[in-house]
């Protein structure tokens, strides 16, 4: 949630949080509710977690594939059409999977996604009509680095 803060996409706030937190209870509460849900049904859910992962995938592929195009390093062209072939083929399982298993739960997918996408859209629409501060502190939080500091004890007692 950081990474989308620090990109405008969430409010500043998820920004100052750390980029891997652990949140125990909210998991624990999320997957209550899923069984609660599908009747804990577990394979209820298995075409909602194919569907997530294939998204993913198709989204990581094409990501590579335009990455590669802009960088364009020695062997580029070879790696773009794996990509791209990668892509292909992980939207049409994706789609598939949604076709086939759109009345058992893959419609919530279909509900979801576009339903986040466009809050993210107008978080940060937001930032840029009403806060242009915003802007300046995400883009401070972006170019902020991580540093490693290593702490040497002098002595240990036991």
């Amino acid at each position: 949630m950081s990474l989308l803060a620090r990109d405008s996409w969430l409010p500043d706030l998820f920004g100052l949080r750390t980029e891997r937190p652990v949140h125990r209870w909210e998991v624990v509460a999320v997957a209550v509710l899923l069984l609660i849900t599908v009747n804990a049904d577990t394979h209820r859910m298995i075409p909602l977690f194919a569907i997530g992962v294939f998204i993913g995938f198709t989204i990581s592929q094409s990501g590579l594939d335009r990455h590669g195009a802009a960088q364009r390093p020695p062997g580029w062209l070879r790696r773009a059409a794996l990509d791209g072939a990668g892509a292909v083929l992980t939207a049409v399982v994706g789609i598939v999977l949604l076709a086939t298993k759109f009345l058992e739960g893959a419609w919530v997918v279909v509900v979801a996604a576009p339903l986040l996408m466009l809050l993210f859209a107008r978080v940060q629409r937001n930032y840029i009509l009403h806060n242009p501060r915003g802007l300046l502190l995400a883009a401070a939080l972006r170019a902020r680095t991580d540093v490693v500091v290593c702490v040497v004890p002098y002595r240990l007692s036991l």
